[in-house]
């Protein structure tokens, strides 16, 4: 079995797993099919997997937690500029990380409003410097991705000056804004209903006055965003550091859970701090200290921890710097 094929197995065990479960289980899974897979390769493909998160640390056993199941039920807050709250709308871009898989394009969530209906989406033309405030964390070169898949037709205004509207799907929610009494500072509260195909339940939420929880809400997020940030290095992105952050906290006896009616959106704390921002590491988008180059951190990584050659003509290029 390929490498290819074997990090897809064991994806589709994650995306079918039922529950937590221990290393031994994906061993014995691959086992009984007559694959024989070394126990620290498995683990290595476990923990790069996009679908599932190390579980609390077990000093017995290496644990595992599918994603589809460690977001069910998860909460988080999306909080409108004050161009959506005027227009009735809701850009999607990053709005959902790390709370839907990245299979599933961000406007083809479905949103479920409190009396079961489903918030219509509509196309929007918007000036383009309007729209990257909500596709922050994708990066440059990821931003410019997204609003292709979006709509094709944007690739001609997709050039210097980046001054032309574009065109962009949006959730309608112009009703729902008027029924409620959104006010600039609300936020739509969205709880995960099914990670893997992009359910949210949707409530209104008036700006959090528990300032006590705010503050043990930020501290713990910025604690456990600090430990993904370092757990991951320049290898990952903002969705991995969002998700990584949300096991640690999880994790942290210390750490509230940042998942149960936060009192934030993740944009409101990043605004409000100034010692992290998204910056460009390998065309994405990469939450780094101000004063940091992520480039630079990555080449003295690379220095420090050369790859180990996996053939002689490997090593001998090696040699050569190449």
């Amino acid at each position: 079995m390929s490498k290819d094929e074997l990090k897809n197995a064991v994806d589709a065990y994650a995306q079918q797993a039922k529950g937590e479960f221990p290393l031994k289980d994906l061993v014995d899974h691959f086992r009984s099919r007559g694959i024989g897979v070394d126990e620290d390769v498995l683990y290595d493909f476990a923990m790069e997997s996009e679908y599932l998160l190390e579980a609390e640390v077990d000093e017995r056993e290496d644990r595992f937690v599918p994603r589809h199941i460690f977001f069910r039920g998860a909460q988080f807050r999306v909080t409108p500029m004050q161009e959506e709250l005027v227009g009735g709308f809701v850009v999607p871009g990053h709005r959902f990380m790390p709370f839907l898989t990245r299979e599933v394009f961000p406007a083809e969530a479905r949103l479920l409003l409190p009396d079961g209906s489903t918030v219509p989406t509509r196309t929007i033309s918007m000036p383009q410097k309007k729209v990257m405030p909500c596709l922050l964390f994708y990066g440059t070169q990821l931003e410019m991705e997204y609003l292709l898949l979006d709509h094709e037709e944007n690739a001609s205004m997709l050039k210097p000056p980046f001054e032309g509207d574009v065109q962009i799907t949006v959730f309608d929610l112009r009703d729902f804004f008027a029924e409620c009494g959104f006010r600039p500072g609300d936020s739509l509260m969205l709880t995960v209903d099914d990670w893997q195909q992009g359910l949210f339940s949707v409530a209104h939420a008036e700006a959090s006055s528990d300032l006590v929880m705010a503050k043990k809400w930020t501290k713990s997020l910025k604690m456990a965003l600090g430990d993904a940030l370092d757990e991951l290095g320049t290898d990952g992105d903002c969705y991995e550091q969002l998700a990584t952050a949300m096991s640690v906290a999880q994790n942290d006896p210390v750490c509230v859970s940042l998942m149960q009616d936060p009192p934030l959106s993740f944009a409101a704390y990043l605004n409000g701090q100034r010692e992290i921002t998204v910056k460009m590491a390998h065309g994405h988008g990469l939450f780094w200290e101000v004063d940091d180059d992520p480039e630079e951190a990555s080449m003295f990584e690379a220095m420090a921890n050369p790859v180990e050659p996996d053939s002689a003509l490997d090593a001998y290029f090696q040699q050569l710097g190449l």
